[in-house]
């Protein structure tokens, strides 16, 4: 199709089908200057100005409006749609100064290609950052923020040069933990933040995170407040580390307030342990290790547990129990299938009413089991 083009001084206009812009320059003996850049497509429109002075001294600004963002993914074959706009202004100050960036990204309506981002954008993006690069290559993000229905996130990083090394941190925040009852299998609600520091080579970092839940509910049952902490190093090519959990379930389970957790771990060649394993949950506790083959999903291991108070367990069951039990679990793949065996002692064991009366009592009651779970 035929090209119109217009100039008149330092400014142009230009034109063919479907495509329009206008610009205008303009040159001296130490600045170029470039001012009202505009390129018109059908539901994309960019737009752009800077200057360049001859000590090094830079601006720069670009912005992009699209209308439809379906013709985008069909370019990269890839299934997009919604509409958003992207802003980018960068600046330099001159020689052994840092360059110096903003963006900043919107969408509505979109349509992504990934069901995981999908869930998490849930059609909707705002996002920020600003970042300064050195001379050396070191880069800073100074400030990262994002805003979607489903969470926001905050947080910045620092890069070494050659992008070796870093030190970062975000916090993560979810009004809502509704989002991921798919993911979970079962439904969820309540609300979480997260706080989450990595640092070291920026392809193995270490990490350490910090996760709060509050009026956690699944599937429909109350489960309280719950903090999590865990320390990770080597985490991508050999994590390894330390998890801990404390909880504070609803006050009408005041058998098991004050419950927590801890286990050491280890991911290796598809195998998953954990080393260490102790729980305490009103006055019960169990310890031992586990670890689990995750391409077969069976288990080995043991695991004990002693209960100084049945009664106190029992509270919010219809019928009291009074006494002590000890039980120990073993596990173990068997032909492909997974093997549970169990051995329970109990001692001065009483079964009794509301009103504390016992129906029911014996000694000492010893029970085994072996159980075999599969096809």
């Amino acid at each position: 199709q035929g090209l119109g083009l217009a100039a008149k001084g330092r400014s142009a206009r230009f034109a063919t089908g479907g495509f329009a812009g206008t610009g205008s320059a303009a040159l001296d003996g130490s600045m170029v200057q470039a001012d009202a850049l505009s390129i018109d497509l059908p539901d994309l429109a960019v737009k752009g100005s800077g200057s360049w002075q001859r000590d090094g001294a830079t601006a720069a600004t670009l912005s992009i409006a699209a209308g439809a963002l379906k013709p985008l993914g069909e370019i990269f074959q890839v299934m997009l749609a919604g509409s958003g706009d992207a802003k980018i202004s960068v600046q330099r100050q001159g020689p052994g100064a840092s360059w110096q960036a903003d963006l900043s990204l919107h969408g509505q309506a979109l349509q992504l290609p990934q069901p995981d981002l999908q869930m998490l954008v849930d059609g909707k993006l705002q996002a920020t950052a600003s970042l300064a690069v050195a001379p050396d290559g070191a880069i800073a993000v100074n400030r990262l923020q994002l805003e979607t229905p489903r969470l926001g996130l905050t947080g910045k990083a620092r890069f070494t040069a050659n992008l070796e090394s870093v030190t970062g941190e975000a916090s993560v925040t979810a009004a809502d933990l509704g989002f991921l009852s798919k993911t979970a299998g079962t439904p969820l609600a309540g609300r979480g933040t997260a706080a989450v520091t990595a640092s070291g080579k920026t392809a193995d970092p270490a990490v350490r995170a910090a996760i709060t839940l509050a009026g956690l509910r699944v599937a429909g049952v109350q489960l309280g407040q719950a903090a999590i902490k865990a320390s990770v190093e080597s985490a991508v090519r050999a994590p390894h580390g330390q998890v801990k959990l404390t909880a504070s379930p609803p006050p009408d389970w005041p058998a098991l307030q004050g419950i927590q957790a801890e286990s050491g771990f280890a991911l290796a060649s598809e195998r998953l342990s954990l080393t260490g394993i102790a729980i305490h949950a009103g006055g019960a506790a169990a310890t031992g290790q586990v670890a689990l083959d995750l391409r077969t999903n069976l288990a080995e291991g043991a695991i004990g547990i002693d209960v100084p108070s049945l009664q106190t367990l029992s509270e919010p069951l219809p019928v009291r129990l009074g006494g002590t039990a000890h039980a120990s679990l073993h596990l173990a793949p068997r032909a492909g299938r997974q093997q549970v065996t169990s051995h329970v002692n109990a001692g001065n064991l009483q079964v009794m009413t509301a009103k504390q009366k016992p129906t029911a009592q014996a000694q000492t009651l010893a029970a085994d089991a072996e159980v075999t779970i599969g096809r």
